[in-house]
């Protein structure tokens, strides 16, 4: 699949990888959240099935994961980043990107998590296992029960980083494309 040392997925999901368009102001980690079927009246994969976009805060629709790289520096040759520790070789904003549905991944570090805040909504090496996640600016995050968030996940546990001073967690994402909402 598409394997990092800082994001695994352990337990693939049933349906078909998609592949649509995507344009990203920053570059986005293969195993970036995406959000399908979400209609033209919110950011996410529009009716026709052509545009993907980052997961912003508490949407609801089915989550998949971007299968590679998504980068924007147009400046770098393509060629040239694939022999820079890219397991599969990135591809640019306003491309196609496929995207899969995965039922459990391992993810690590700040790319993926959200570990500076002050809110209760920052994943520590302390967070809890069963714990319930949302992702907040495309990052997995603690939800937050004052605010009305949907719930994308569940912290299965704590795991030894690949990262001395990282946080690694697995995490089960809820795989049937609805999601719970705490009110």
């Amino acid at each position: 699949m598409f394997n990092t040392p800082h994001f695994k997925v352990t337990r693939a999901g049933h349906h078909p990888v998609l592949s649509g368009k995507i344009t990203v102001s920053a570059t986005l980690p293969a195993g970036s959240p995406v959000l399908v079927g979400a209609g033209s009246s919110q950011t996410g994969m529009h009716d026709d099935g052509t545009t993907l976009v980052p997961l912003p805060d508490g949407s609801e629709g089915r989550l998949l994961f971007t299968t590679r790289k998504v980068i924007t520096d147009t400046t770098v040759p393509l060629e040239q980043l694939a022999f820079d520790n890219e397991p599969v070789i990135p591809v640019l904003s306003g491309t196609y990107v496929d995207a899969c549905h995965v039922e459990e991944i391992e993810a690590e570090g700040a790319d993926y998590l959200f570990l500076t805040a002050s809110d209760g909504q920052e994943i520590t090496s302390s967070t809890a296992a069963g714990t319930r996640l949302t992702l907040k600016d495309g990052l997995w995050a603690v939800i937050d029960t004052v605010a009305s968030q949907a719930v994308h996940g569940r912290l299965i546990k704590q795991l030894t980083p690949y990262t001395s001073g990282n946080v690694r967690i697995a995490i089960e994402v809820f795989a049937n494309g609805t999601f719970d909402k705490i009110v």
